[in-house]
């Protein structure tokens, strides 16, 4: 019963998105959406691109332009965004949210994360307790 009450509030929170993000083309939503609840999955430029029946390069090309970032990019900060938000609100550890947000190589999500946030995903956990 939680994991329905839990897949509900995740497909209300992408309808808000989606209203956010209304501006974007229907394909682009699309892409958004998908990283969003495949978030722990492989998300390759040639995945969504082959997901979503489109040419590689201008797939890229449509997401940077309406989004104003890669999709590499995008994904990245939203992953870690995630990965933010599962520090503090769990008790996971640190190479559990890694897997939880898709980095399976837990030396490039310390990478990403460090870039993004200005410290390593241990320091931020320890700064959170």
């Amino acid at each position: 019963l939680q994991d329905i009450w839990e897949e509900m509030a995740h497909k209300y929170c992408l309808l808000v998105k989606n209203y956010a993000f209304h501006e974007y083309s229907k394909t682009i939503r699309s892409v958004v959406n998908y990283i969003h609840l495949h978030m722990d999955e492989d998300l390759s430029l040639s995945v969504l691109a082959d997901y979503f029946q489109k040419n590689a390069t201008t797939l890229s090309s449509a997401f940077t332009k309406e989004v104003g970032m890669s999709v590499t990019n995008f994904i990245h900060q939203t992953r870690i965004n995630k990965a933010i938000h599962l520090f503090n609100t769990t008790k996971m550890t640190v190479s559990d949210i890694s897997l939880a947000v898709g980095f399976h190589d837990f030396a490039y999500f310390s990478r990403i994360f460090k870039k993004q946030v200005g410290c390593s995903p241990r320091e931020y956990s320890k700064s959170i307790q």
